[in-house]
């Protein structure tokens, strides 16, 4: 399995346990904020951040780290009940990214994934919709 291959897989499994929390996910471009349907939310986006490198000399397989932003819309609602949906939803991603999950689907019989780690999460208010991003890294190894 190439590299490409490697962390399109781990994109996808990201995507596989978000749709198993019940986030939505959709392949149309959307323009602003502001113009996604109610039906999708609370919607989830996955942005790959980019990749780091090891160089390496025929000793051993080599590791990457890859960042991703995972970026969840909901709907407005009264405060209180927006931030204990936000906060549930920031504890079921942390708990559902994990290396067994990451290692499910084309990497099930590899496991490639041998670290993930929630490096940042935070709440954002972007064009009147309230979002919740987090930073993940993910540490696999090249075959």
């Amino acid at each position: 399995m190439t590299g490409f291959e490697t962390i399109g897989a781990i994109t996808n499994n990201i995507e596989e346990a978000l749709r198993g929390l019940g986030f939505k996910f959709t392949r149309k471009a959307i323009e602003g904020e502001e113009s996604i349907p109610a039906g999708l939310l609370p919607l989830a986006r996955i942005y790959y951040l980019g990749e780091r490198f090891e160089d390496g000399f025929g000793e051993r397989p080599l590791y990457v780290d890859a960042g991703f932003l995972v970026r969840v819309s909901f709907a407005s609602k009264e405060i209180t009940q927006l931030v204990m949906e936000q906060q549930r939803a920031a504890h079921q991603i942390r708990e559902a990214l994990t290396i067994d999950a990451l290692n499910s689907g084309a990497l099930s019989e590899t496991k490639n994934v041998s670290r993930v780690a929630i490096e940042e999460c935070a709440v954002r208010n972007r064009g009147g919709i309230p979002e919740l991003e987090m930073k993940v890294a993910v540490r696999y190894r090249e075959a």
